[in-house]
């Protein structure tokens, strides 16, 4: 029993976690570091890691959501509609119901108390894209809606 123990202590300190320490430029000829890394954390990390040997770092990516938001906010539609093609995290960020809210408020000269309180029952990004004349009769809804003391239950009838 005793040199089972022995055996099994040995072969976990064997499959123990091990740190190997090299230098970036040897990290791109080093096929067995790039094979454990790999096979331990997947081929996208180790994709990662020989882009960041090799100084091709995505800068966009580590910035902060809000930044981002704010920093896409500035862009044409149809270059927000390519971005959030881009991968998921991007998705994410031209989706944000922050970005819409600052989209709708570069484009549109004047945000009344009216229309803040229908984007926040409609959504930012479909207020945007509704037109004019839709807004407008959406707005006089949302209004009677808020003024009805039922919450918007009231029928209007001709006599």
């Amino acid at each position: 029993m005793e040199d089972m123990e022995n055996n099994s202590r040995n072969d976990y300190k064997r499959l123990m976690p091990s740190e190997l320490k090299a230098p970036l430029e040897d990290f791109e000829h080093d096929e067995r570091l790039q094979f454990d890394i790999g096979r331990i954390f997947g081929e996208n990390t180790l994709e990662y890691a020989k882009r960041l040997c090799k100084g091709q770092v995505d800068y966009l990516m580590r910035m902060s959501k809000p930044l981002l938001i704010y920093l896409t906010s500035f862009l044409e539609l149809e270059d927000v509609a390519h971005l959030s093609q881009t991968c998921k995290f991007m998705y994410e960020i031209c989706s944000a119901e922050a970005l819409w809210e600052q989209i709708f408020h570069h484009h549109c000269d004047t945000v009344t108390e009216e229309m803040t309180s229908l984007a926040l029952d409609m959504g930012w990004k479909q207020m945007f894209f509704t037109n004019k004349l839709q807004l407008q009769v959406k707005l006089r809804r949302h209004q009677q809606k808020r003024a009805s003391p039922d919450g918007g239950t009231t029928f209007l009838t001709e006599d």
